[in-house]
């Protein structure tokens, strides 16, 4: 933990204690934000850490969160568009395995049966 405070303190001071996004400059707003978060695979790095006042902090915040919810939201209606096409696609592949299984189990009888008159002659 105190690696991270020390850290945090660096990047605002590379930053030059001012907001990256508006240029806030007033320091007891100003926090230390992940470019990619933690939870997917951010790390605790000074390349990965931007400064932010706590206004720009949660808009970004509130900004990833509409982001999330509108790709789930997309992927939840592509879903529902393929959903008919795969189950007639897999209708269709099974007919076609049916009728492969079926032409296949001809072929055996028929080699069997060509077996057993070559045994019996």
């Amino acid at each position: 933990m105190h690696e991270f405070r020390e850290l945090k303190r660096l990047r605002l001071k590379m930053d030059g204690y001012r907001c990256t996004r508006c240029g806030d400059d007033r320091i007891h707003f100003l926090t230390a934000h992940h470019v990619v978060p933690r939870s997917q695979g951010g790390t605790d790095t000074i390349a990965n850490l931007r400064t932010m006042c706590t206004r720009c902090h949660a808009e970004s915040h509130r900004v990833a969160k509409r982001t999330r919810a509108n790709r789930r939201a997309r992927s939840k209606e592509i879903r529902k568009a393929v959903k008919p096409q795969i189950r007639q696609m897999k209708d269709v592949l099974t007919a076609r395995v049916i009728e492969l299984l079926s032409y296949f189990f001809m072929w055996l009888e028929e080699a069997i049966k060509g077996t057993d008159n070559k045994r019996s002659a």
